[in-house]
Order: C-alpha cells, then structure tokens, then sequence
C-alpha cells in the first residue's frame, strides 16, 4: 500500500486537508514524511526548513563564480543524492522531494500572496538577489524587483517543475508543475511563450489522468485553474470553455434571472432586479469562517443598500453554497468581462455574481477576491470611488494584519490557486493607480516609489506636469543601477530611440521590449521596413504579444510582403480571436492573394461587431442557406471550420452541393461559384481527410456536375476511409462499407471504362477476402459478390 494515501494527496491539492487526516502511527506513514505533511496542513513551514535533512539540502555553494542556473542544475542533483542517501523506499522519496517542494512554494507564496509576513532562512546564500532574478527571467519578460525570497521560487521549480520525471509515483505532481510555473508566471512583467507552454502541457496531462467519476472535485478544480491560466493570456473562449466544463463536472446551477424588489434605502416602489441564482449540486459542508473587513460607504447617507431587499424570498440567491462552486462563479463573473464591452450594463451583471459570493462567507480567499471584484466594479462609479478605494486598502493591510490567529496562513493558502488572486506587489499597484486616478498624485508617488515601480512613478509626475523631475529620477536610478526597463522608461520619457538601443544591447537582444518600441517609432515615422525587422526582433524573442503581430502585418501590408502579413494577421488573431481590426485587414491580405472566399468570411467576421463566436456563424450559415446566397454559406462554413477545430455541417454542406448542381443543370451555374465551392471541398477533405460522409459528398458533387470519373475516385477514397480498424470483424461498419462499395460500383458502371472497372473489381475483392472470415454467409458479403458479377 502506499505510504502516502490518495486522500492525502488529493487533500493537499483540493485544499481539504486537516489535521486529523495526517496518520499518527509511524508504521504507517515514515516519520520524516509524516512531520512534513503536518507542516505543510497546519502551515508551519518553517518548522519544515528547519528539520535536518531539509538543512543538509541546502548548503551553501563555494563555487561564487558559478551562473544560477548552473547551480540549479547541481541543486537538482543534489536533492536526489541527498534524499537518495537516506534510509527509505523509493515511493518515499519521491514524497520527500514532492512535499519539499511544496514547502518552499507555500513560502514563497505566503510572502509574497497571502501573508502574514515571515522571515525564512536565506536559500543560496553565496548567489546574489540579482542572480537569482535573472534566472527567473523567461522569454525577455523580468521578473519584478522587490520579489520577496525569490530563491524560494527558484527551488520549488526545480523541485516539481524540472524534477518532474523524478516523481513517477506521484499521480499529483503534474498539477503541481502546472501550478508552480503559473505562480512563476504571475511575477514576471509580461506573458511568456515558455512558461505558458509548460503550463499548459502539464495541466493536459493532468487533466487525462483523473476521471470524473473517481474525482469530480479535483477534476472540476483542475478545469477552473485552466480557466484562470487562459483568462490570464487573453484567451477568452478557452477560458470560458474550461469554467464551464468545471460548473458542469462540479454539479452548479447557475442563471441570471429578475425578480422584485428595492435596491435604495429610500426606494418606495419594487422595481425588477437582476438577480443571480445558484445551487449547488450537494448540501454545503464548509462552514462560516472568518473573513475580511467589508467597508462601509463612507459617504453618509448613501442611497444604494448592500444587498437587495427582494419582495419574496429567493433560496437559490442565498443559500449557502460549497467554496468550490464559490470559486467557479468568480471566474463566470470574469467572463462576463471578457465577453461584452466596459459598459454600466457589464458592471451590473458582473456585481449579481459578486454579491452571491459575498452573503456566505465561507472562506477567507474567496471573500477576499470577491471584495477585491467589489471594489474594482464600485470605483468606476463616482458614488462608490471613495469606498473602493478603502476596501482596497483594507485588503492590502490585510497581509501582516494583527488577526492571525483568526486566519492563519493554512486559511489564508486555501484555494488560492483556483482563484485569480493577485501578488501583493500587483494589489498594492493597484491601489496606488486608484489613488492616482482620485486625484492623490503624492500618495500614489510614495507608493509606487516604495515598490520601485518606476512606470507608475513617471506616471505620476507627469499628471503633476513635473517632465523634468521624472527624467531626473530616471537617470538618477540609472546612474545607481542600469536596466533595460529604466532604459526604455527614459527613452518613452525623452522620446530619444537611442535609449531603447541601450536598453537592447544591455540585456543581450532578451528584453523585447525595446524593440518592440523601436518598431513603433518606426513605424510612426513611415519605415516600414525597418520597423518589421524590429518587431520581427522583438517576437522571436517573446510571441506572445498581439500588438506587435497587428503592427507587424500593418508593415507589411503596406509594403506588399503579403506573406508575412498574412502569417501576422493570422497569429495575432489566433493571439486574441476578437480583435476585430486584425480580422478586417486579414481579409484584406486574403484579398490582396485571390482567396476570396476566406476574404468574404473575415470581412464578415468584422462585421458582426468583432463576433468570433462559431454559434452565430451556424446561425448564419442555415440562413443563408434557406436564402440562397450561396457564396455567404461557403464563407461562414469555411469560418466554422476554423473556429470549431475541423467541424462540418454535413446537411448544410449536403444542401449546397445540391443548390449548386441544380444551377448547373438549368445553365444558371457560374464558373465561380463552382471553382469556391472545389476549393472549399478540397480544404475539408484535406483537414478532415477520415470522414467518409465527406468523400461521398464529393463525389455527389461531380455526379452532379457530370463528371462521372472525379466521382468514382472519391467514391474509392470513401471507401478507403471506412476501412478502420477492426471493420472486417464489426458487422455495422461492414455494413457502412459495402454501401460505399456499392456506391462505387454504381459510378464505374456510368464511366464505364474498362481499366478502371477492372481495378474496382480487384478492390471489392480484396473487401471480400477479409470479410469472409467473420461474416461468410451474410447478406452483406452477398451483395459484393454480386458486385463483383456486374463489373465483370
């Protein structure tokens, strides 16, 4: 048996893990293991570091000359040859790397996420701040500079990112891979084309590895953690998809629905409410904890209630539901965001799901994001400014805050990776930018003064009209300490592009950045050609900036290279599917090359008001088919099968080829429309090239079109595709196969041509010979033998 249960391993991940499930006999757990799971559960990490063995792991280096990432390479190995050397089955080394790695993540997070403030014992002590910085660096994109305990984040990416392999016992450590460089992601000043990969691959495998039915709620949290890593890159319809993939595994009901009541402390009349309504699929276990301060408006008498004051009692829109479910709402509230405009009517919709959260308060995290969307929807009115910004501060100080023993940090790290909780550097920045935006320049100054965040510094003296004191402040950090950033900060301050040279030649061609300012400078000045070889620059480096792919297609489309335009066009679209701009000047690049029809279903794209949604294209396309505006069906069909991964409507497509034969044979058919609709059949069969459907309509198409001999070729690779595994000894797909056949027959029959006969009947054959074994007196094996007779 293992000596680590899969309750306890699932425990650590779902975050309901307590005490009293840590085994207290020895025998059945090894003791060293078992102090570092007590540790891990209570939140006594430091107790952790402190144990011996962890000390030996350790050391310091004398190596001094010696890159970080060198001395990673050597830690890796260390850690297995020190846990190697003690006493223990492999299983329980694996666990021993596994919960060490754990422990110096939950530090690593607690300092810099959750708090309260701790003081853990240096780690790599002969390596530099500046070193380890560096080595966190991925793709150009730093990671921020006051970090707390970057070594911390260092160590447990070696741990569970690169000593993955190392831990094949453990079915968990994928999701902690996953969860480990997305924390890594999170203080780095931009998107990652490495670490986004990483996450991703390891969240798929995670997701392969467990069932729905053996564990529904590690499954429906691994969908909700998908949904928060691609909401964090922009990619709106996967992270939509994976939420509710998790509201439908974890069992939640969820609808917007309106019912009566008063909003106002002065309202006399009921008017209709937007309401949410939520249930859970089980009766809530978790129960009321101790959570956040909520702040009042400080303006007196302000009108608006904190909840609504409905008319009749509503269950669904108070009862209490499970922290998960709580969890996956948030994430439903953030794609409201994602998929409507900044509009009041987004903000109102957006705060029904926040204020659901905030009548259970179930669990310290979850309220606290939940305050956190509060105040992020409330500052965009003038009314609740004041307020947001006080709530926010609260959230702030709540880090190192005097009530501990009413959240602890075991409290305070539950479910924080299924939430889109930011760093405190990230929350503080965001406290400063309402503050500056309040009208509170110096306060916001001293802040972002105080977290080095020298943008937001510049920021500030400019709303000040102090041009000359920020450029001051600029070159005295540089004179200190010189940087890329610093270096791009002075040149967007100066609007001299020999500062972002600088800044590109300082970092070794990492920091892209600079070059992707250089492009637009550029390209503002009409050099197009040099300001593609910056840009091009800048996304060999990180890819994963939109923005500079649409700038970059722009050059080229101006300059004629409609390859590269279409190549970034295409990208940037792929990068953010509904920027409708990118979609308008791709089908201008289609355009520009003949492709017409994939001209006419961007242009539309475009259109319908930056739409990228599939399900209105299928609307659109059985419209246009009952219309009869044959090109529009092959441009949203072509969309569709972009957008849907391979998807075909075979009864629409069916429909068309009739439409289009039937004008061929009255003499109305254009050579046109027949040629994009060829074209449109090749590219389906060339991406869905298995689908026998497909290849039969195909070969309808040149039946109806009298060409009998481009349709016995697709009637034969018709046939071809219905040969998949096991067909010879599975009636209903033989059964498929000799209809195809007799389809087949019936085509060289009208072409009537004697070689190719031949060849059909050498094939129906062949069908026979390995039909014979399974199904020898069978109607179906009948049937081709007479095939066989008529093309004889």
């Amino acid at each position: 048996s293992s000596i680590m249960s899969w309750s306890l391993e699932e425990g650590l991940l779902t975050s309901r893990l307590s005490l009293k499930d840590v085994p207290e006999q020895p025998q059945q757990m090894a003791p060293l293991l078992q102090r570092m799971t007590l540790n891990l559960v209570s939140g006594a990490y430091l107790e952790t570091l402190a144990l011996p063995l962890v000390q030996q792991l350790t050391p310091a280096l004398e190596l001094d000359e010696a890159p970080m990432a060198a001395f990673l390479d050597w830690f890796e190995d260390f850690v297995e040859d020190g846990v190697d050397s003690v006493e223990s089955t492999d299983e329980e080394r694996q666990y021993y790397l596994l919960l060490l790695g754990l422990t110096y993540l939950r530090v690593f997070l607690q300092v810099n996420w959750t708090g309260p403030l701790i003081q853990p014992p240096l780690l790599f002590a002969n390596y530099s701040r500046e070193d380890v910085l560096e080595d966190l660096e991925r793709d150009g994109e730093e990671a921020y500079t006051l970090v707390q305990h970057p070594q911390y984040l260092s160590a447990a990416s070696t741990l569970l990112v690169q000593l993955i392999d190392s831990l094949p016992a453990i079915r968990t450590a994928t999701i902690w891979a996953s969860r480990c460089a997305f924390t890594h992601q999170r203080i780095l000043s931009g998107p990652s084309e490495t670490l986004r990969s990483s996450i991703e691959s390891s969240a798929q495998k995670a997701l392969f590895a467990f069932s729905v039915d053996e564990h529904r709620t590690l499954v429906a949290s691994l969908h909700l953690e998908a949904s928060n890593v691609s909401h964090f890159y922009r990619n709106v319809q996967h992270s939509r998809g994976e939420a509710l993939k998790a509201q439908e595994v974890s069992g939640l009901t969820v609808s917007l629905s309106g019912a009566m009541g008063k909003r106002t402390k002065f309202q006399q009349f009921d008017l209709a409410q937007l309401v949410l309504l939520a249930k859970s699929q089980a009766p809530s276990s978790d129960a009321t904890s101790a959570v956040p301060t909520t702040v009042d408006n400080p303006v007196k008498d302000a009108p608006a209630r904190d909840h609504i004051q409905f008319t009749e009692a509503l269950p669904d829109s108070e009862g209490n539901l499970t922290v998960l479910d709580q969890c996956i709402i948030m994430a439903l509230c953030l794609d409201v965001r994602n998929r409507n405009p900044r509009s009041g009517l987004t903000t109102e919709e957006m705060m029904v799901y926040v204020k659901r959260i905030l009548k259970n308060a179930n669990n310290w995290m979850v309220h606290s994001f939940a305050l956190l969307l509060q105040s992020r929807l409330e500052f965009v009115k003038y009314k609740t400014m004041d307020k947001a910004s006080i709530q926010t501060q609260v959230l702030v100080d709540q880090y190192n805050s005097d009530l501990e023993k009413e959240y602890d940090v075991s409290v305070r790290m539950q479910y924080l990776h299924l939430l889109a909780f930011p760093p405190q550097h990230e929350l503080k920045r965001e406290l400063g930018t309402m503050w500056l935006k309040l009208g509170s320049a110096a306060s916001a100054l001293r802040l972002f003064e105080q977290l080095q965040m020298w943008e937001n510094v510049i920021d500030c003296y400019v709303v000040q009209e102090r041009h000359k004191k920020a450029e001051e402040l600029l070159r005295e950090q540089l004179a200190v300490s010189p940087s890329p950033k610093l270096y791009t900060l002075l040149g967007d301050l100066t609007k001299n592009t020999e500062h972002y040279e600088t800044a590109w030649t300082l970092s070794k061609g990492r920091f892209s950045y600079a070059k992707r300012r250089l492009g637009q400078v550029a390209m503002e000045a009409s050099k197009m050609e040099e300001a593609m070889v910056h840009y091009q620059d800048a996304l060999r480096v990180n890819p994963q900036y939109g923005s500079a792919w649409f700038r970059l297609g722009c050059c080229a489309l101006i300059t004629d290279e409609y390859t590269l335009a279409q190549r970034a066009f295409t990208r940037c679209v792929q990068l953010f599917p509904d920027d409708g701009e990118a979609w308008n000047n791709l089908a201008s690049v289609y355009m520009k090359v003949g492709k017409k029809q994939e001209a006419f279903k961007s242009f539309k794209e475009a259109l319908k008001q930056k739409n990228t949604n599939w399900k209105i294209w299928e609307n659109f396309v059985g419209l246009a088919m009952n219309l009869g505006e044959y090109f529009d069906v092959l441009m949203a069909m072509d969309n569709i099968l972009e957008l849907r991964d391979k998807h075909v409507d075979l009864v629409i497509l069916k429909a068309l080829i009739t439409g289009v034969g039937k004008k061929f044979t009255t003499g109305n058919q254009t050579p046109l429309l027949a040629k994009s609709l060829d074209d449109f059949l090749k590219k389906v069969t060339t991406k869905v090239s298995n689908n026998p459907e497909l290849w039969s309509l195909y070969a309808y198409y040149w039946t109806l079109l009298g060409d009998p001999q481009q349709a016995a070729l697709y009637r034969q690779k018709q046939c071809r595709s219905l040969q998949v595994s096991g067909w010879e000894s599975t009636l209903p797909l033989l059964s498929k196969l000799v209809d195809a056949c007799e389809a087949l027959t019936e085509a060289h029959l009208i072409l009537n041509n004697e070689k190719n006969k031949y060849s059909a009947q050498l094939y129906i054959n062949s069908v026979i010979k390995k039909a014979l074994d399974s199904f020898e007196e069978t109607p179906e094996v009948a049937r081709l033998q007479d095939m066989v007779k008529k093309l004889a």
